[in-house]
């Protein structure tokens, strides 16, 4: 995830879940979610998300499942 404006949430690729980007960097850059082996390359911003896909939202709870590609 890179340092330039920052969110404060960041989504994993490999459990779908949200997160605070707080809990990415205290977890060794490794998605703080319990059961997921997400490691650094696998946080994305939610604001680029977003991006492509206007419905997830702005402020989204932890540990909320968001799949890339909802049904």
């Amino acid at each position: 995830m890179s340092d330039q404006k920052r969110d404060a949430w960041a989504r994993w690729l490999h459990c779908e879940r949200v997160s605070r980007s707080e809990d990415w960097d205290s977890n060794g850059f490794c998605c703080p979610q319990a059961g997921c082996d997400g490691g650094p390359l696998d946080g994305w911003q939610c604001s680029r998300i977003r991006e492509a896909n206007p419905s997830y939202p702005e402020t989204p709870q932890d540990g909320e499942r968001h799949p890339l590609y909802p049904d």
